[in-house]
């Protein structure tokens, strides 16, 4: 009864799983309905946006919107000026100017650091797919991967505003004033009085003056409006605030020149509900703040020291000159608690709380460019990940059918319902993970983003998802050989495969949890392809498959499943022995290519180092006719060049073709590079009519270094969580052994890599990574069953027992590895690119790890105890 409960609790869960990726994969991201497009966007969607559309995919694949984003200075100029003013009223033009001037050097410098913080934490906040902000020479770009048009606009807002929160008093005579500014005092421009006379409303010239393009018109006339009546009314400026109570009338209010509170003390902002529905957005300070606004309102409440009146003085809450409300102080405010009310919808108070909790801008910058990114490369890439992973997957089919036979199609229908799972597998890792990183966007039921490295990771985990079966199988094999009977070599078969899957696994999820933690970008993608991916598979192989064994094997079976096998005696070969020459060869190698390799880095780093990495030049190019983008790569590398190529719109729809390579080391500037470039298209596609540079940038390396910095400490972090953990498991010479092997296996790809003339890029440290997450495996299996042979045979030496088990172990080695390499080998043949690169240094690290494993991680182990036997085996 109990076995039978059990039973239908395990399908149960199978049946929740899969029903919830199929839901994830087929519903757009927030569970309603896709948004109408146009027959032009419904056209231009690739196969994963059409049927798969809840899937999130990033901008390299998806397309998306750039922003290039500049400080604004002169509106900088124009705000020291004011606050100059405000201080020193009496001073002369020239001190004025002169202090401008001090103050504007003190404030621009370093300024773009800051500002790309602020602006990187805001469009986090939003929750748009995977955005990539970095900082050119003097601008920053803002890239959001499959933005709609709601998303823009919203990102573009939140960019623009600097966020600098305000709280200053009305004047004590404020009704007065305005009935008389209302009067006898003519509108501002770009207005009218209202019908009954309360206020202003906009008028037929209001765009035209207030939404010119040119910014600096537009500051002009804002500032205009904002100045207006300060002449006859000292140290005020007027304001004018959108009535709660009136459609579109904008009422005058008199605000002091004076800051009496800012944001600089907020703690928290967050969306806030009134009692009658209205959305505001609460405010709370901190300490600092609190005790400010306290000692505020206590002065200006009724009858307060600074207030003689009995009703209270009035606040203005004004953010980035927008005067949002004016209540009247009627107590004494201990808590630091404010609000912010007006019409707002959910949406605009919701990126009002995202903008003010990222922080004010240390200067104000404005927008110069948009362009909308064609997703062309992307659609390429996705199409030839769907061809490696249906290519990958038929002959992992096909091999496990004619090898296993009939426990082949158990593993094949695990692998099936590897894929199904992935999607629940994914919402669960990126659940899980966040516990580590809280500011990674973990909607609910919804998918991570799907970038182009998480393609080539996925076709991974269909490799790596055969592993533990044939771990089990293997096991099968050898408890038929004792004699026993079908259920008893199954169960045996789980049981001593169980530990051996267990700590391959946690080992892997250790590494994905720290990369997690301490990665950025395609390190946190990477970490969540490889938990789901685990988790997935360990559900499979140990609970479902385990299920089907349960129905399908009669109980009086004796006959042994029929598997192939490639080696039909267990081997003698002298791993220990010959370990050696081995570590002699890899050693040269590994001095040699490294040497060349920094001597490279050092020299000419754009010959070993790609753009991302090191910086470069980005040019854009108008063009009339669209080549593949293949065709242009080759192009611009007969003239020299390594460049990558992507297709672009500007806000006008014009076509752009965007290309980033090294800078030239005698061409510092750029300008001969772009010219030798623009010759090359010329020459090279005349009938697509290159017309002229639209744009050209240095880029910096920023995105590189902390790249390079965040890998870095993820992997030195990851190796360290895999030593603990082997060293508690195992012991400290196990974990040695480990490293070592993990550590050369990284280094060997690595010089294959540069030998083969590729470029290290973003996709190539995140297969690094990948290397040193799978690589473990095969240590920890050889490991696994040194520890059980050590334990069964008290009295053979200790390097005998290490060749035994790892001749033992050699065939499930191999066979793990091969199945891995089947789909490996077809992002070889079917990719392109950064897939390739991908591709080939996963089957390099997947060879050579086998290798090293071997006659690397064993020698190591050994030289550490100096051939005694482990200390776990005596005192077990």
């Amino acid at each position: 009864m109990n076995k039978s409960i059990s039973m239908i609790w395990k399908w149960l869960i199978l049946a929740i799983l899969a029903t919830l990726s199929v839901y994830v994969v087929t519903t757009p991201p927030g569970g309603g309905q896709a948004k109408s497009a146009s027959a032009t966007d419904e056209a231009e969607k690739g196969f994963l946006q059409k049927y798969f559309p809840g899937i999130r995919i990033g901008i390299d694949l998806a397309g998306g919107t750039s922003f290039t984003v500049v400080i604004d200075e002169a509106r900088l100029r124009e705000d020291i000026r004011d606050e100059v003013l405000a201080e020193h009223p009496r001073w002369s033009e020239a001190e004025v100017n002169a202090e401008v001037e001090k103050v504007f050097v003190s404030r621009t410098r370093g300024a773009d650091t800051r500002v790309l913080e602020v602006l990187r934490k805001r469009v986090d906040g939003m929750g748009v797919n995977e955005p990539v902000i970095f900082k050119g020479k003097d601008r920053i770009i803002i890239q959001l991967p499959g933005a709609n048009a709601e998303q823009r606009e919203m990102a573009e807002r939140s960019i623009s505003s600097a966020a600098f929160l305000e709280f200053r008093l009305v004047h004590k005579d404020n009704d007065a004033k305005v009935t008389d500014l209302l009067a006898n005092r003519p509108p501002p421009k770009g207005f009218t009085k209202s019908e009954n006379g309360r206020g202003y409303v906009r008028a037929k010239d209001y765009d035209s003056i207030y939404n010119h393009p040119d910014a600096a018109v537009r500051a002009e006339n804002l500032r205009a409006l904002s100045r207006h009546g300060c002449e006859r009314i000292p140290n005020h400026v007027l304001m004018l605030q959108e009535s709660e109570r009136d459609d579109n009338i904008f009422i005058p209010v008199f605000v002091s020149i004076r800051r009496d509170l800012t944001g600089a003390d907020l703690q928290n902002a967050s969306v806030d509900t009134g009692t009658y529905g209205e959305i505001g957005v609460s405010l709370r300070f901190n300490n600092k703040g609190a005790t400010t606004f306290r000692q505020l309102t206590s002065k200006y409440k009724p009858n307060g020291s600074d207030n003689p009146y009995p009703e209270g003085r009035r606040l203005a809450i004004i953010l980035d000159g927008v005067l949002y409300s004016a209540p009247v102080i009627q107590s004494e405010i201990p808590n630091g608690n404010a609000s912010i009310t007006g019409r707002f919808t959910a949406a605009e108070a919701q990126r009002l709380a995202n903008t003010l909790n990222a922080g004010a801008l240390p200067t104000p910058v404005m927008i110069v460019e948009k362009r909308v990114i064609d997703p062309t490369l992307g659609r390429d890439a996705i199409n030839s990940g769907l061809y490696a992973a249906v290519g990958g997957t038929i002959i992992l089919f096909i091999f496990m059918l004619i090898y296993y036979f009939y426990l082949g199609f158990l593993a094949n229908a695990a692998l099936v319902l590897d894929i199904i799972l992935l999607p629940a597998g994914m919402i669960l890792a990126a659940g899980c993970l966040s516990f580590f990183d809280s500011s990674v966007d973990t909607r609910l039921l919804s998918l991570p983003v799907f970038t182009m490295p998480g393609i080539a990771g996925i076709v991974l985990t269909i490799g790596m998802a055969t592993d533990a079966n044939i771990l089990i199988f293997e096991r099968i094999r050898e408890e038929f050989k004792l004699g026993k009977s079908a259920r008893a070599a199954v169960q045996a078969g789980y049981d001593r495969a169980f530990i051996t899957i267990l700590d391959a696994n946690l080992t892997s999820l250790i590494t994905a949890a720290i990369l997690f933690a301490f990665g950025t970008g395609p390190i946190k993608g990477f970490a969540i392809t490889l938990t789901a991916g685990l988790l997935v598979s360990m559900f499979t192989v140990l609970v479902i498959t385990r299920v089907y064994f349960d129905l399908t094997v009669p109980e009086g079976r004796v006959k042994p499943y029929k598997m192939l096998s490639f080696l039909k005696d267990v081997p003698k070969f002298d791993f220990l022995g010959n370990s050696k020459p081995a570590i002699i060869a890899t050693a040269v190698f590994l001095v040699a290519t490294l040497a060349w390799f920094g001597f490279q880095a050092a020299t000419s780093p754009s010959s070993v180092l790609a753009v991302d990495m090191t910086g470069g030049l980005s040019v854009d190019f108008g063009y009339t006719k669209q080549h593949p983008s293949a065709d242009v790569r080759a192009a611009l590398a007969a003239a020299g060049f390594r460049a990558e190529i992507q297709y672009q719109k500007d806000f006008i729809n014009e076509g752009v073709m965007q290309v980033r390579t090294s800078l030239q080391d005698n061409d510092p500037s750029g300008t001969a590079t772009i010219q030798k470039i623009g010759e090359t298209l010329s020459n090279s596609f005349p009938d697509s009519y290159i017309l002229n540079v639209s744009s050209a940038d240095i880029i910096g390396s920023s995105i590189g270094k902390e790249m390079q910095k965040s890998a870095f400490w993820a992997v030195t972090l990851a190796l360290i969580g895999m030593v603990v953990y082997i060293a508690l498991r195992f012991e400290f010479g196990f974990a040695c052994g480990t490293l070592a092997a993990l550590a050369v296996d990284v280094f060997f790809c690595l010089g294959f890599f540069i030998l083969c003339g590729r470029q290290i890029n973003l996709t190539a440290v995140a297969a690094f990574l990948t290397v040193v997450g799978y690589a473990i495996n095969d240590s920890i299996v050889v490991f696994d069953r040194i520890r059980e042979d050590l334990a069964k045979d008290p009295r053979t030496d200790f390097k005998t027992v290490i060749n035994q088990a790892c001749n033992r172990t050699l065939s499930r080695t191999v066979l793990t590895s091969v199945t891995t390499l089947l789909p490996v080998g077809a992002l070889v043949i079917f990719g392109s690119g950064a897939i390739f690169d991908f591709a080939l240094i996963m089957g390099v690290g997947i060879i050579f790890g086998t290798f090293a494993t071997l006659f690397i991680a064993t020698p190591v182990m050994v030289a550490w105890y100096r051939g005694r036997r482990p200390g776990f085996v005596s005192k077990k």
